[in-house]
């Protein structure tokens, strides 16, 4: 029964709404893991990479193509039963490649500041550290979300 406060526009408009709202936040997530993912193949074409700093960078690159699958629900029946089906664990693993990002735009001006190629490697670690603070930001809203069980709100819609 329909409450008689409500009519069915107004909910089809909170429908609607949801769906834009949650439909935002996969979309800018997939935007902001395909900037992190172009920012780790940049990272990764620099040449006399030590071994520690090719690994973490590679890394970082699969985690984004594997999140992005996520993002898109990917194949769902394999989707459904990894760790990142909770947004709770979503977001902290989105927030922790966040962070591991800022370090790396850190670390590629040390690295570089000894070198002829200051310019680039600004505009490199600028790059990378835009990313990263995009990651941060979807991974708290991600947090977010899960703590107000917004989930289950998506999987409505």
């Amino acid at each position: 029964a329909q409450s008689p406060y409500t009519s069915n526009e107004e909910v089809g408009g909170f429908t609607k709404g949801c769906f834009v709202f949650f439909a935002s936040i996969t979309t800018v997530a997939i935007i902001v893991l395909a900037c992190m993912s172009a920012s780790q193949i940049i990272l990764l074409s620099k040449k006399h990479l030590p071994f520690l700093q090719f690994s973490l960078r590679l890394y970082i690159l699969i985690f984004c193509l594997i999140f992005m699958l996520v993002e898109l629900d990917w194949p769902p029946q394999i989707m459904r039963n990894l760790p990142t089906n909770n947004w709770l664990m979503r977001g902290w693993m989105y927030s922790f490649l966040g962070l591991v990002g800022m370090e790396e735009a850190f670390a590629v001006l040390v690295s570089d500041s000894s070198t002829s190629n200051i310019l680039g490697s600004d505009l490199i670690s600028i790059f990378v550290q835009i990313s990263s603070w995009g990651m941060v930001a979807i991974g708290v809203l991600y947090f977010a979300l899960g703590l107000l069980c917004m989930r289950s709100l998506k999987e409505k819609v």
